[in-house]
């Protein structure tokens, strides 16, 4: 497997009751570059007061040959005027990542474990990774192998229009 540039997103900016610490993308970084010498940018946009200025300038600056998004929560859970937090991300998020990067854009994180399919939708995006949390070490990098391999070949079938999804 050739040597990747993988920036990695936190899109998590809800701090209530506290700012949470993105575990699963540390491990993903340790993962990528003590395991396989990829070259990774790590962006938290948690405390992040311009969003778009950050994403451009990480991407500018960094010229990543894919982008891996963490996505948290689908709203806080509150229980009553439950803020929905997917717009803000996308918003946020997504659509800067669309507008500055042509390659692939993966989401992964609690969320996608939950509605995969329907991030992909609501997002339009192609590629999900789901229960990262269960795979062995070194399998992540079998997923990232799989992204450049679709991209490259323009047969980006990890959401097909007949609604299945794609397992590795």
């Amino acid at each position: 497997m050739r040597s990747a540039k993988v920036l990695l997103i936190n899109s998590n900016r809800f701090k209530h009751p506290w700012p949470v610490i993105p575990f699963g993308l540390c491990y993903i970084t340790t993962v990528l570059e003590f395991n396989e010498n990829h070259k990774v940018f790590f962006l938290d946009l948690c405390f992040s007061s311009d969003c778009e200025a950050d994403i451009q300038s990480s991407i500018q600056s960094f010229k990543p040959d894919v982008i891996g998004i963490s996505i948290r929560n689908i709203d806080d859970t509150g229980g009553y005027n439950v803020q929905f937090l997917l717009e803000d991300i996308k918003n946020d998020v997504i659509d800067y990542c669309k507008k500055e990067f042509p390659g692939p854009i993966v989401i992964g994180g609690p969320a996608v474990g939950i509605s995969g399919r329907e991030l992909l939708d609501y997002f339009d995006l192609e590629y999900a990774i789901r229960d990262l949390d269960s795979l062995p070490f070194p399998k992540p990098l079998r997923y990232l192998d799989l992204v450049f391999y679709l991209h490259r070949n323009t047969c980006k079938q990890w959401r097909s229009h007949s609604r299945g999804d794609h397992e590795i």
